[in-house]
């Protein structure tokens, strides 16, 4: 499976609660999204130039960023079927690329794991529980609240 890199569209992504750049007036759209097939769908995963600690997977560093990596607690989730609507292709440097093609069994587990982590902060939060602080983190950053109709079938 190559690694694809996308970019949403404006409408696209001011639809959606959370997303990292949301109604931004600059003109410049960031940030690049790496897709990835899951189930039926496509997951959408951002490439940042300064990511979280938490759910994130470093990238190759090029032009000394601080911590550039895949953030997962800001992954889209979209209809293959509405993939060319809502999104086009970019380029984007060679060295992330064939850093990201050999980390597809870590991208598909990290996927899994914050989608696994989700459900179980949902839960707890349903049953009044305590969470812990990478639930919390989850609970006020993550994107999946978009989702949570569909993650809930997922078996992860």
């Amino acid at each position: 499976m190559a690694t694809r890199f996308l970019r949403i569209n404006d409408d696209f992504r001011d639809s959606l609660e959370e997303t990292l750049d949301r109604n931004n007036c600059s003109g410049k759209v960031r940030p690049y999204y790496c897709g990835i097939p899951y189930e039926d769908k496509i997951i959408l995963v951002p490439l940042r130039s300064r990511c979280p600690r938490s759910y994130s997977i470093p990238i190759y560093n090029t032009g000394g960023r601080a911590r550039p990596g895949l953030d997962f607690c800001k992954m889209i989730i979209i209809d293959r079927s509405e993939l060319s609507h809502n999104t086009s292709s970019v380029t984007v440097n060679g060295n992330i690329v064939d850093d990201l093609n050999r980390k597809q069994n870590q991208i598909l587990a990290m996927v899994r794991q914050t989608v696994r982590d989700y459900k179980a902060m949902k839960e707890k939060v349903e049953n009044n529980m305590d969470l812990s602080s990478d639930e919390k983190f989850l609970k006020m950053r993550s994107t999946l609240r978009n989702w949570e109709n569909i993650i809930i079938y997922w078996y992860v």
